[in-house]
């Protein structure tokens, strides 16, 4: 598959500095691809340029304290919720940017706020038992 083009782009908001990497259509489905410690979200690139290639739109955050993005000097600043509210904020900013280029109706996606954030601490939580233990054993794709 031919390389995609990586656009970075980043968003600043009372509380915080997200800074991303991107491929892929803007009006195409989104997957948001967050790494762990201690890494970048340039580490997804193969996926991206793959999943990209498929019509996907594929967004790689530096999470808080990496790359582009804010590094608070308060340990308090690292704790999951903080986390959590990034990725809700990165999430809402994708859909107005998408909105503003008129392809679909965002504010259906911001509303669920609670939702996502659950969801996410979740996913999040999930991930830590998973570095902390080495693995929660083999998972298989379910359809």
């Amino acid at each position: 598959m031919a390389n995609a083009t990586l656009t970075q782009r980043t968003i600043e908001t009372a509380r915080h500095r997200t800074a991303w990497i991107e491929a892929g259509p803007e009006d195409g489905p989104t997957m948001i691809f967050i790494h762990g410690w201690p890494k970048l979200g340039l580490v997804w690139r193969a996926q991206i340029e793959h999943f990209a290639a498929l019509g996907w739109r594929c967004v790689a955050p530096d999470m808080r304290g990496y790359g582009g993005s804010s590094a608070p000097r308060s340990t308090a600043a690292y704790a999951l919720r903080e986390l959590v509210a990034d990725m809700v904020e990165l999430h809402g900013a994708l859909a107005r940017i998408i909105h503003e280029k008129c392809a679909i109706k965002a504010k259906p996606l911001i509303s669920f706020t609670t939702m996502r954030m659950g969801c996410l601490m979740k996913f999040f939580a999930m991930k830590s038992l998973a570095q902390v233990f080495g693995g929660l054993g083999r998972f298989r794709a379910v359809r």
